[in-house]
C-alpha cells in the first residue's frame, strides 16, 4: 500500500500521495510545494519549499478581512507588509531571520526621519503579523521577537500596544483577585479587559451597549447607530470564549435586556493596580499601557486563538 503524507499549506490541510505536489494559489501568489515521501511531519521539509513570504502576509491580511477589521486598516497593512516583503525580495517565509528583518525595518523607516510614535506602530505590525504565522505553523520560529520596541523619548506620546501574554497575564490575575476578594461580582473587570480587547470597542461604546445587543447563539455583538462613534450599524464576530464569559456573567446577574453589560467606567487608579497586579507597570524609558492600548493593534489585529494560550 502506498504511503500517504499530510501536507498543510496555509489553512488548508490536504492528503496527498508520494511524490505528488501541493499547487497553493492566491490573490498575490501561487506555486507549487512539492511534499517529500519520507517525511512524516506536516507541511514542507526545507525552507526552500516554504511558501514565500507574500502568500503568508496575503493570508495574515485575510485573516483580519475575516474579523471585520475596517478596510482603511486592512488596507494600511497591506500595503505595510508589501513594503517590508518587497524589501526582503520574497523569500520563503520560512527563511526570514531576525537580522533580516531588523535590517529591513530600520531601512524602511530609519530613526533618523521617522518619528519615534510611527515606528512603533509599524514594528507592532510585524510583531502580530509574524506572531500571528508562527501561532498558525506556517513558520517555526518568529524572526521578530526578540526586536525590541525604539526606547520612548520623554514627554513623547507614542503608541504602545498588547502583546498577546501581556493580556492572559491581566485578564488571569485580575480574574483572580475579583474571586479571592468577592469583588465586582456585577460587572468584573475581567470581562470588561476581556469583551473590549477582543472587540477593539471604544471606552464609550462599551459603557453604551446592551444586554439585548448580544446574541450567544449566532456569537454575535450589534453595534447600535446610537452606539457606534460613527453612528452606523454594525456586528461584531464573538470568539467562544467571549460568548461563554457573557453568558455566564448574565445567568449570574439575571439582567434585563435593557440593562447596561457596564454600567460603570473603569477609572485610571483602578486600571493602574490591575496593571501591577499582573507585573505590566511601565518601566523606564517605557510608555505606560492605557485602556486605548486595547484598540492600538492587538486588540482586532492578533489571532484570538493561539495555540499556547489557556482558558
Amino acid at each position: 500500500m502506498a504511503r500517504v503524507n499530510v501536507a498543510r499549506c496555509g489553512a488548508v490541510v490536504v492528503r496527498v500521495e508520494p511524490g505528488e505536489s501541493v499547487t497553493v494559489t492566491s490573490e498575490t501568489e501561487s506555486g507549487s510545494y512539492p511534499v517529500v515521501a519520507d517525511s512524516t511531519e506536516e507541511g514542507p521539509s526545507d525552507v526552500n519549499d516554504s511558501p514565500p513570504l507574500s502568500f503568508l502576509f496575503a493570508r495574515y491580511v485575510q485573516d483580519c478581512r475575516d474579523r471585520h477589521l475596517r478596510a482603511a486598516t486592512v488596507t494600511k497593512y497591506e500595503q505595510t507588509l508589501s513594503h517590508v516583503c518587497k524589501h526582503l525580495g520574497n523569500p520563503p517565509g520560512e527563511g526570514v531571520t531576525r537580522d533580516q528583518l531588523a535590517e529591513a525595518y530600520n531601512t524602511l523607516w530609519p530613526k533618523e526621519t521617522t518619528k519615534a510614535s510611527s515606528r512603533h506602530r509599524y514594528l507592532a505590525l510585524l510583531k502580530q503579523a509574524f506572531g500571528w504565522l508562527s501561532r498558525t505553523g506556517d513558520i517555526s520560529t518568529d524572526p521578530s521577537i526578540t526586536i525590541s520596541y525604539p526606547r520612548v523619548p520623554k514627554g513623547l506620546a507614542c503608541r504602545r500596544v498588547f502583546e498577546w501574554s501581556e493580556f492572559i497575564s491581566l485578564v488571569q490575575t485580575t480574574a483572580v483577585y475579583e474571586r479571592e476578594h468577592g469583588r465586582n461580582s456585577k460587572q468584573p473587570r475581567s470581562l470588561w479587559y476581556l469583551v473590549a480587547f477582543m472587540t477593539g470597542l471604544r471606552g464609550k461604546e462599551m459603557a453604551r451597549i446592551e444586554w439585548r445587543d448580544v446574541r450567544t447563539g449566532k456569537r454575535l455583538l450589534i453595534i447600535r447607530p446610537e452606539v457606534s462613534k460613527q453612528n452606523r450599524y454594525e456586528e461584531i464576530n464573538l470568539t467562544k470564549e467571549v460568548t461563554f464569559a457573557l453568558q455566564q456573567a448574565r445567568k449570574k446577574s439575571r439582567p434585563l435586556p435593557s440593562d447596561k453589560i457596564f454600567p460603570s467606567k473603569i477609572s485610571d487608579k483602578t486600571w493602574r493596580r490591575d496593571l501591577e497586579r499582573a507585573g505590566l507597570a511601565a518601566k523606564d524609558g517605557q510608555e505606560p499601557l492605557t485602556l486605548r492600548s486595547f484598540r492600538r493593534g492587538l486588540a482586532a489585529d492578533l489571532d484570538p486563538k493561539p495555540k499556547d494560550s489557556e482558558h
